[in-house]
């Protein structure tokens, strides 16, 4: 997988001065665990970045079954779609544990970007990406089975947020509940596939956890599902986005 720093950052390459401008206007604001963001179907009003915490993108069945499309972390903004055309909100945004988000209205990004047209260029390249990384997901929920689904998403959240031991292993804070979420398939049917790693010994599951044991061939496993290589975000280090983020805005946090 390519790994790509600040893929869901717009304001990385911009100018000190555009900024400071867009940080002025920013208005804080904390969301406990579960608390949703945005509600799929909301009018886009507003924009948001991500201070501290993580947020997941989902969706939902008619019946209430939920589908995680995505989870984004410090840095990262989301709510960028409907800002643009204008048309309703075709995801929710939920907090995942307690959260700090920057927000950011319609109309002064829209002013912020007659005064800094540099700002929607960097907007545009950011839509860019989150329009490729969702085809890599369209390309994978039509062409792969479970199986294949499973590996491909473990290897996604390993590149983006995968975390490393004091023995020097690397893993995912991933229960098999939220894998199921993220594979739209039943827990049931996503534990018989993360068992079959396991008896493979690629991973190792733990409470909340799945550990990776042997990273080379779960990328090989991955390499041969499609022909093409997806893209993910690079965090070289969360806490350093958590600040990066947070000093944002004027007012602080």
């Amino acid at each position: 997988m390519e790994a790509v720093s600040n893929l869901h950052n717009f304001m990385s390459g911009l100018s000190e001065a555009a900024v400071y401008d867009i940080r002025a206007c920013f208005r804080p604001r904390r969301y406990a665990d579960r608390e949703v963001i945005f509600h799929g179907g909301d009018p886009p009003d507003y924009i948001f970045q991500i201070a501290s915490g993580t947020v997941a993108l989902c969706n939902y069945s008619v019946d209430g079954q939920e589908i995680k499309l995505y989870i984004h972390q410090a840095g990262d903004w989301i709510g960028d779609t409907g800002i643009m055309d204008g048309r309703p909100r075709v995801n929710t945004a939920v907090a995942n544990g307690e959260t700090e988000i920057l927000i950011l209205s319609g109309t002064d990004f829209a002013n912020l970007c007659r005064r800094h047209p540099e700002i929607q260029h960097a907007f545009s390249v950011m839509q860019a990406n989150h329009i490729r990384i969702l085809l890599n997901l369209l390309v994978d929920a039509s062409l792969l089975r479970l199986p294949g689904r499973v590996v491909r998403t473990i290897q996604r959240l390993l590149a983006s947020m995968g975390k490393q031991d004091a023995d020097g292993l690397h893993y995912i804070e991933c229960s098999h509940e939220e894998l199921a979420r993220f594979v739209a398939a039943s827990r049931q049917s996503t534990s018989i596939e993360l068992k079959k790693l396991e008896q493979a010994g690629i991973i190792r599951s733990a409470y909340g956890k799945i550990y990776i044991l042997e990273p080379t061939a779960l990328n090989d496993s991955s390499d041969k599902l499609t022909s093409f290589e997806p893209v993910v975000a690079l965090y070289d280090d969360v806490d350093d986005a958590d600040d990066e983020a947070t000093t944002a805005s004027p007012t602080g946090i």
